[in-house]
């Protein structure tokens, strides 16, 4: 649950770090983050389209995770999520010059 929990977050800041890049400003509610970024990204490349879709979808495992209580995120699961923020940091930074913290 923590490994999906933190891979949202990290995807979380990494967006509003490209929206303030992008466009000058960015939301501070989680809601307005993923639309934003959503509409930055929906007329870019498939790479970049598949990396907001992604962020979407940890959002929603993390609240499910998060919320309710009958959810247990299996080990597979979690590894997807730390798997998607990877990739989404990684496409970030490529993309907007963001140099993503080492190991």
């Amino acid at each position: 649950m923590a490994v999906i929990h933190s891979s949202y977050y990290a995807m979380f800041h990494a967006a509003r770090a490209v929206l303030f890049q992008a466009v000058g400003s960015a939301p501070k509610r989680h809601d307005g983050v993923i639309q934003q970024f959503g509409l930055l990204v929906r007329d870019q490349d498939d790479t970049l389209r598949t990396a907001g879709k992604a962020f979407n979808e940890v959002k929603d495992e993390r609240t499910a995770a998060d919320y309710d209580e009958t959810i247990l995120p299996s080990p597979d699961e979690a590894r997807e999520a730390l798997q998607a923020a990877n990739s989404f940091l990684a496409i970030c930074s490529a993309r907007y010059g963001f140099n993503p913290p080492g190991p």
